[in-house]
């Protein structure tokens, strides 16, 4: 098992400040996250770091090459296994497409489309270290790299930088939409400072959503896609939105 002094500060610094996510900066959809999800273990961490680092350290990866090597291959082989999250994200584009919503359909777009380089989604995330809930932090005995000491910490650090970076790549590319995907109080403030402007408060069904517009994107604020209560017909309906 790999031990935390065997994580090269340098390639993890790299990382924080170098690895954004998933997909193509020239799809019509873009989805903002909280943070990179996994880092159960050391060793994952490690993995994946490695992992980019061969692959050239993109900023944006491709999703399904870089999970395959990662042992992932449920994910984006026959009979491909849903991955949750992604699940609900996938059906706000097929909504906003007036495509089916059958589950093989949504399947079928994580195995060839989702997250990809050649695609039309680009997948971001605020915060780049992978963790399994945001009550875990594997990170603080990691004292050659700085700002890692909490959670907290890292996230004043970091969060401001790689904010204003997402910023400036939706000005330059445009996207159609954006979907900045939780709620939380914390994070909706980034998101209003990564749209340049304030969101006004819906409901779906009783669940709350936000959006605002520009004069090339719209944006939306909607429930994490694992939050509990919240259903598929939810993330159906913020996609018939984009078609309003």
């Amino acid at each position: 098992m790999a031990e935390l002094s065997e994580i090269d500060p340098l390639l993890l610094s790299q990382y924080i400040n170098g690895f954004f996510g998933y997909g193509n900066y020239g799809g019509r959809w873009w989805f903002v996250g909280m943070e990179e999800g996994g880092g159960k273990t050391i060793d994952e961490i490690q993995r994946r770091l490695s992992i980019w680092c061969d692959r050239g350290k993109h900023e944006l990866e491709d999703v399904a090459a870089y999970h395959l090597q990662l042992g992932e291959q449920q994910l984006f082989t026959d009979p491909v296994k849903s991955q949750p999250t992604w699940n609900k994200l996938i059906r706000i584009v097929l909504s906003a497409g007036g495509a089916p919503l059958d589950l093989e359909i949504v399947k079928a777009y994580q195995r060839d489309r989702f997250g990809r380089w050649n695609g039309d989604t680009c997948l971001m995330e605020l915060l780049p270290l992978p963790s399994r809930s945001t009550g875990d932090w594997l990170y603080s005995n990691l004292s050659a790299v700085p700002h890692l000491t909490t959670r907290e910490v890292y996230r004043e650090k970091y969060a401001a930088k790689r904010a204003a970076h997402i910023r400036q790549q939706i000005a330059e590319h445009r996207p159609a939409g954006v979907v900045f995907y939780t709620v939380n109080t914390w994070y909706k403030e980034w998101w209003e400072q990564i749209a340049g402007r304030s969101f006004a408060a819906d409901e779906i069904d009783g669940q709350p959503y936000y959006t605002t517009a520009d004069a090339h994107t719209r944006y939306f604020i909607v429930k994490h896609p694992v939050s509990h209560g919240v259903s598929v017909e939810y993330f159906h309906h913020i996609g018939q939105r984009f078609r309003i």
